[in-house]
């Protein structure tokens, strides 16, 4: 069985030919710097982000709630059990559209993920007792800055914890 993965030093020669092109055009700048990232992911390291994650979509989803009058509720547990399963769902969402939907999520720009993502929101607000929607605007509203939200601190931990930069 022959391994797919590419050695960093065995770069597309279209990619080496427009890397060289870049330079030529920066000349010797000192302010311009480039760097080839190395993603390592181990199993621990996505276990990590994946936790992070999730506490980052409770704490968000609780905190928003208390500023914008998006559900009703009879108890603060019932806003932190939304929080928390909110938070595993996007993980699993995400997780399950890497894994079994790659091409389409990346075809799409993870539009699909957005999409599954609020449902399962709207879904879990049903699911929960003593938990009603009172304005899906609202709701709406406050899925995109979660998510929105999320996805920036996300990207910038990914890049933090998995790259390990060459020169």
């Amino acid at each position: 069985m022959k391994d797919k993965k590419k050695k960093p030093e065995e770069m597309p020669e279209e990619l080496r030919k427009l890397l060289e092109e870049i330079q030529e055009l920066s000349g010797d700048d000192p302010n311009i710097n480039f760097q080839i990232l190395e993603m390592r992911p181990t199993l621990l390291k996505k276990i990590l982000v994946s936790l992070i994650v999730i506490i980052l979509h409770f704490a968000l989803l609780v905190s928003l709630t208390g500023f914008i009058k998006w559900v009703e509720y009879e108890h603060l547990y019932q806003v932190l059990l939304l929080g928390a399963s909110f938070g595993v769902m996007c993980t699993i969402v995400d997780i399950a559209m890497e894994r079994l939907f790659k091409k389409i999520t990346f075809l799409v720009f993870g539009a699909n993920k957005v999409l599954l993502s609020i449902i399962s929101l709207a879904l879990l607000t049903l699911v929960i007792p003593g938990v009603a929607i009172i304005s899906t605007l609202k709701m709406i509203f406050v899925f995109i800055v979660n998510y929105a939200t999320v996805s920036f601190i996300k990207s910038k931990l990914l890049v933090k914890i998995y790259a390990k930069v060459r020169k």
